[in-house]
């Protein structure tokens, strides 16, 4: 189960003899976390883990196109993720 493998990705986080050395700033720790969680999440094919995601959260509503909101790790379960693109057009870069 995903649930599962999300919390011994943790315990094992909080688990690990780390030295003071192994986190310098935030960064340091998001890293580390987040390779604990992709190597325990490796074997459910659908889903994936990321790093540093822009959301543009109610902007979009508003007619703003500005990323408001900014997630250290995001999990994503594409099993359940649905993408309307009739709703409203996303900016691009091209």
């Amino acid at each position: 189960m995903i649930k599962d493998a999300i919390q011994s990705a943790i315990q094992q986080f909080f688990n690990k003899d780390w030295c003071q050395k192994d986190f310098l700033t935030e960064d340091d720790l998001r890293c580390h976390l987040f390779i604990l969680l992709k190597e325990e999440l490796m074997r459910f094919q659908n889903v994936s883990v990321h790093a540093e995601i822009r959301w543009y959260g109610d902007a979009m509503n508003r007619g703003e196109n500005k990323l408001r909101y900014r997630s250290d790790i995001v999990i994503i379960d594409s099993n359940d993720l649905q993408i309307d693109e009739s709703l409203f057009r996303l900016p691009s870069k091209g």
